[in-house]
């Protein structure tokens, strides 16, 4: 399945604002974040996004608030973005 990436600032130099990565079908967002890590391993995809295995930053599906189990779908769009003012981006 294919979804469409978009990273806000700070996380903009991973790529050009936005990339379509290609995902097997049931993939969630731990698996995306991994399959980045590995397109863009210079840019060290998984530290910004992630610490101790647990999201740091905010994700979209959709314009809807996701989590690292979220399980995405062909077509999806996810948007990866900075926590905008306090609270906590996990479940």
């Amino acid at each position: 399945m294919r979804v469409k990436v978009k990273f806000l600032l700070p996380f903009d130099d991973m790529s050009s604002k936005e990339t379509v990565m290609d995902l097997e079908k049931g993939a969630d967002v731990r698996a995306l974040i991994e399959k980045l890590s590995c397109k863009f391993p210079e840019k060290e995809a998984k530290n910004k996004l992630m610490i101790d295995e647990e999201l740091k930053v905010m994700v979209l599906i959709n314009k809807r608030p996701g989590n690292m189990k979220t399980e995405l779908a062909h077509g999806d769009e996810v948007v990866f973005c900075p926590v905008f003012s306090g609270g906590n981006c996990h479940d």
